[in-house]
Formats: structure tokens, sequence, C-alpha cells
């Protein structure tokens, strides 16, 4: 689930790195050149719990298992 490959051969991952609160997941972008990584990108951060990617006509969906309260006056 958290990891997706596109058109280009490139490699969407989910970095998980908390829990519900600890927004410090990320979506890692790894261009492949040559069959060997070339360089990572920083897709989106700040995300909790990231856990599934899925690249579609050249849109990222990603999936996060919990997400904190908002308290928004609107």
């Amino acid at each position: 689930m958290g990891i997706d490959v596109d058109s280009n051969g490139d490699i969407f991952i989910c970095d998980n790195q908390g829990w519900m609160g600890t927004p410090e997941g990320r979506i890692l972008k790894l261009i492949v050149t040559n069959n060997k990584v070339d360089t990572v990108i920083e897709v989106a951060t700040g995300m909790e719990h990231p856990n599934g990617v899925k690249v579609k006509d050249n849109y990222v969906f990603v999936t996060q298992s919990m997400l904190s309260n908002v308290n928004d006056s609107s």
C-alpha cells in the first residue's frame, strides 16, 4: 500500500514517521535513472500516518490511517 511506480518508472513511497498527533509523515518520490535512484524529492510533508499511495494520470492519491480533530469555527 505504501509504494507505487509511475509511468516514468519513478517510485513514490509513504514515509510514515509517527502516529496521531505527530505530523512528521511525508511522501517521497524517488527519481530513477538507468535503474538506479538518482534523486529523492519530498512531494508532501506534515502528514499524520500516511500509509497508502497510488499514482494515476499524473495525480498522487494518499491515504492516512488517523487524523487529529481540527477545531475550525467555519
